[in-house]
Order: structure tokens, then C-alpha cells, then sequence
């Protein structure tokens, strides 16, 4: 959570990458170190909230138009 507010209020990227870092490294069967191991991978991608969410809804359409199809 520290590292959450970091990123998120306080507008300190490093440091929050830092802690999520530290978090997922000690504690890799924590049920949030998947969470952590995502915020910190999209702090260093450094795409956008908005660059993240155009590529998640690009990649359900993607997947709703997969299913729509039929697999002979």
C-alpha cells in the first residue's frame, strides 16, 4: 500500500517502484505480489494509464473477435 500511495498521490514513481520491488522479492506468495509485480512492470514500461488502458480494451476486442469466430 505504501508503494500505491507513493505512485499514486505523491506522484513518486522510483520510490514506489522500489518498494513494489522489494514487496514481490520478499514476499513471492503473497496473494498481492502478482499486483505489485504488475504496477511495477507498467511503471517501467512507462506507458501511460491511458496508453495501459487503450492496450487492455484493444486486446479484449481482440479477444471478443476470436470468439465470435468458429474453429472448424
Amino acid at each position: 500500500m505504501n508503494a500505491f500511495v507513493l505512485e499514486t498521490r505523491l506522484n513518486q514513481k522510483e520510490k514506489a517502484k522500489e518498494l513494489y520491488k522489494s514487496f514481490f522479492e520478499k514476499y513471492p506468495d503473497h496473494r498481492l505480489a502478482p499486483a505489485a509485480h504488475a504496477s511495477y512492470e507498467q511503471l517501467n514500461s512507462g506507458m501511460t494509464d491511458e496508453e495501459l488502458v487503450k492496450m487492455f480494451e484493444e486486446k479484449q476486442d481482440s479477444i471478443a473477435a476470436s470468439a465470435g469466430k468458429k474453429v472448424n
